[in-house]
């Protein structure tokens, strides 16, 4: 099977309309929840067989709107630029929540991972992150590895002012839980899950957004060896392959001593990947064809097989679909959204096209495949 440019410029374009119509009019990116278990009737069916609408998602917007950066396109530009306001809306003392509590009673802590990469999309984007350093650092268990969940550590109480607004932001939760008719022993659980709950995954997001410098290099050497001893615990992130994800990404960013960890992550990927190049589905597939591209792997047979399911798959004319990303500790649900699909889908095919430009061909099908760019310069120290 051949693609054609005229084939890969109109899956591009198709992409992008389709982000541009989804986005809605406040800027955000819906997320869709999938539940594993009845837990009862759930507000929100949606066309998707399965998934709800469960209302706002400060998390699915601010990982589209990073990974829309460097397409030269004024619908981009446009999403992009409607999606930082929503984001920017939902910042309270620098910390981002899962679902903004601008609009809803609170009834969740904010948490490292949303405010991380919700700060790196503004930051990428040109606008001002001001995310709460401070707090941030302090939640951490003094062994170089970040607790996923903002509340009230003892580590807080090198800043006061942060400690007195978590305290009573917590209180604010537990309160809006217990209205809920949320009993103690479950009361109980959630305290456990919010003080102990710690990943690679987050940690990676964390860095995203910290930057690698001597106050963080501790973090970033915890992240290494959580990777290389294959300690990816499964918490919030439905596959372990999100982790790799997010440290390729991180490599992506600058952080080239994770280029480390290449030849361990790519060989997992290869061992999962079936002969058409699927890995774990299409969504993950497209995953792991990024944390390939981050990683410079371009030539390699795991990379080509990737990218061919993603510029072939027939979801690009039959239509996106959710499928898992992240998830709650417990089994009870699962979280993913196709804009979120098509957003990994679109980077796949743009760089691809970036690396295209340069010179060299990619073959799909019987004949290598030349493409012009259709993206801006990229600023960033790696591919």
């Amino acid at each position: 099977m051949n693609l054609s440019v005229l084939d890969l410029d109109a899956k591009i374009s198709s992409i992008i309309d389709y982000l541009y119509e989804h986005q809605r009019p406040d800027g955000e990116f819906r997320m869709l929840r999938s539940f594993r278990r009845q837990v009862g009737d759930y507000v929100g069916p949606t066309g998707y067989e399965g998934w709800y609408d469960f209302g706002r998602c400060s998390f699915a917007t601010a990982t589209i709107i990073y990974h829309l950066h460097g397409i030269a396109h004024p619908k981009v530009a446009e999403m992009i630029e409607k999606g930082c306001r929503f984001l920017q809306r939902g910042i309270e003392n620098g910390v981002v929540r899962y679902v903004p509590a601008y609009d809803r009673p609170v009834d969740l802590p904010a948490d490292v991972d949303c405010t991380c990469v919700t700060m790196a999309a503004l930051s990428r984007a040109g606008h001002k992150a001001p995310g709460n350093v401070s707090m941030i650092l302090s939640n951490t268990d003094g062994r170089g590895n970040f607790y996923s969940w903002l509340v009230p550590r003892s580590r807080h109480l090198r800043n006061p002012v942060n400690f007195c607004w978590l305290i009573r932001d917590f209180e604010m939760c537990r309160r809006r839980m217990r209205s809920y008719g949320t009993d103690e022993n479950q009361l109980r659980r959630m305290n456990k899950e919010y003080y102990e709950s710690s990943e690679p995954a987050v940690a990676a997001n964390a860095l995203l957004f910290l930057g690698i410098h001597a106050g963080t290099e501790g973090y970033l050497k915890a992240l290494i060896q959580h990777i290389e001893k294959d300690n990816m615990p499964l918490q919030y992130y439905d596959t372990p392959s999100a982790a790799c994800f997010h440290v390729a990404r991180l490599h992506a960013a600058g952080a080239g001593q994770l280029g480390c960890l290449t030849d361990k992550i790519v060989s997992g990927i290869t061992r999962r990947q079936k002969p058409d190049g699927e890995v774990e589905g299409p969504f993950n597939t497209a995953m792991a064809a990024l944390t390939m591209i981050y990683f410079g792997c371009w030539g390699s047979e795991p990379l080509n097989k990737a990218v061919r399911y993603v510029a072939f798959n027939e979801m690009h004319e039959q239509g996106w679909l959710p499928f898992p990303y992240c998830n709650d500790l417990h089994g009870v649900f699962d979280d993913g959204a196709p804009e979120l699909t098509a957003a990994f889908y679109l980077e796949v095919l743009i760089r691809c096209r970036q690396y295209i430009s340069s010179g060299t061909s990619l073959s799909f099908g019987q004949s290598p495949l030349h493409v012009s760019s259709v993206i801006g310069p990229d600023r960033e120290k790696n591919p």
